[in-house]
């Protein structure tokens, strides 16, 4: 009776094994059905870009340059240019008339802290630049310029700085037509000296 009832039980467990392999293999191929199925729709329904109805011989782009203008391309005419003449004024005219001029400076020996006064003797409206060098290598901000008045002086004035020997007094005078330049020199005690 046991072993009856064994044998019944291991029966039904292999009809059951047989049942759910059955199943299996039967969903397997409904879903691969239905897979092919699909992509064939898909492939189907894709639209035919290609030129020759999809002979698959020649799958140009419509868009492509090379089949537009039959297998070469054209660049694209360069833009036109312009080119504009401007009227620029000429430049002054240099003076080109050497002009000697007079000019003073009192005095010419002075101590330090003392007023020097340069004096230049030109034209009217004409234009007058004073630079002075000391002894030491620097001007002291003895730098002037000016233009003449109508009696044609310019006079300029400053204080001598602390700076014992001879100084270079550099001057010039000129308009657009002439140009002069003279040198003067003044001369700043030490201690202990006298003019």
């Amino acid at each position: 009776m046991a072993s009856r009832l064994y044998r019944e039980t291991v029966f039904d467990r292999r009809q059951i094994v047989v049942l759910a392999v059955a199943i299996a293999v039967i969903l397997l191929g409904d879903i691969a059905l239905v897979a092919g199925n699909r992509t064939e729709e898909t492939a189907s329904s894709a639209p035919d870009t290609s030129l020759d109805g999809g002979s698959g011989k020649d799958n140009v782009p419509i868009s492509s340059p090379a089949r537009a203008t039959g297998g070469t391309s054209t660049p694209a005419a360069a833009a036109p240019t312009t080119t504009m003449f401007v009227d620029v004024p000429p430049p002054p005219p240099m003076p080109t008339e050497h002009w000697t001029y007079r000019v003073t400076i009192t005095p010419a020996c002075v101590r330090p802290g003392e007023e020097v006064s340069l004096t230049f003797y030109l034209e009217p409206w004409v234009g007058a630049i004073v630079m002075a060098m000391y002894a030491d290598g620097y001007n002291h901000d003895t730098r002037h310029a000016g233009v003449a008045r109508e009696d044609g002086m310019v006079t300029y004035r400053w204080k001598a700085p602390p700076a014992p020997g001879t100084a270079t007094v550099h001057t010039q005078a000129g308009d657009q037509r002439r140009k002069g330049a003279t040198d003067l020199t003044l001369r700043v005690l030490g201690a202990g000296e006298s003019c």
